[in-house]
């Protein structure tokens, strides 16, 4: 048995995977019985049928899934690096991880208050109608202050508070081989490339506000 198969078949033996499937049909199926037919909430200005929803969200997670395994392929005779080698001692990772939250939320809470008083509506993680169809048109000023701010948020702030403590390798920003990196980045920029020419395209691409 090549490698592999023998990582999907352990993989499709997992209790964990076992009960997120189950979960992800129980979700679909109750999306669509219990919207009756209209999506409750403003998903793009024109939401499709529930059905069309779950069955999109099926595709969506196939087209990752294929993703998942071209990584797999490529990276099949690269050495698996020792991540717990990187990882801290479990206290600290867990107040790390508390502290996360908590900034996420603030973040998050922040970029409301921040959107709402500038423009009228909220700055979140991303922006109106890069993931569904856009509900409003967005001034350049909007789109700038949501890059700056997400940037400022999400790079600089994070990495000189967990840098002070760990070295770039701890915090897995350094390869040990980056040519192989580059292979992967390639390849996945060359899979997103074809998506749209297959028929299958991004809303933020179609979207009237950009």
């Amino acid at each position: 048995m090549s490698p592999l198969i023998s990582t999907l078949s352990h993989a499709l033996r997992l209790r964990s995977f076992q009960i997120t499937f189950i979960l992800w049909v129980a979700i679909s199926i109750a999306t669509i019985v219990l919207c009756h037919g209209t999506m409750p909430l403003p998903i793009g200005p024109q939401p499709s049928k529930p059905a069309i929803m779950a069955v999109s969200s099926w595709i969506a997670l196939a087209f990752l899934t294929l993703e998942i395994g071209l990584v797999v392929l490529i990276t099949r005779h690269r050495p698996v690096p020792d991540l717990a080698e990187r990882a801290p001692e479990r206290s600290i990772a867990e107040r790390e991880t508390l502290c996360l939250w908590i900034y996420g939320a603030f973040m998050l809470l922040a970029g409301r208050w921040l959107g709402l008083h500038f423009f009228g509506e909220g700055i979140a993680m991303h922006l109106n109608g890069s993931l569904v169809g856009a509900t409003r048109v967005q001034s350049p000023a909007e789109v700038y202050t949501w890059v700056a701010y997400n940037w400022i948020m999400l790079c600089p702030i994070p990495y000189v508070a967990f840098r002070v403590r760990l070295l770039n390798f701890q915090l897995n920003l350094k390869s040990i081989l980056p040519s192989w990196n580059r292979e992967i980045i390639s390849h996945a920029a060359c899979g997103k490339c074809m998506g749209p020419r297959l028929g299958f395209s991004c809303d933020l691409a179609t979207c009237h506000g950009r």
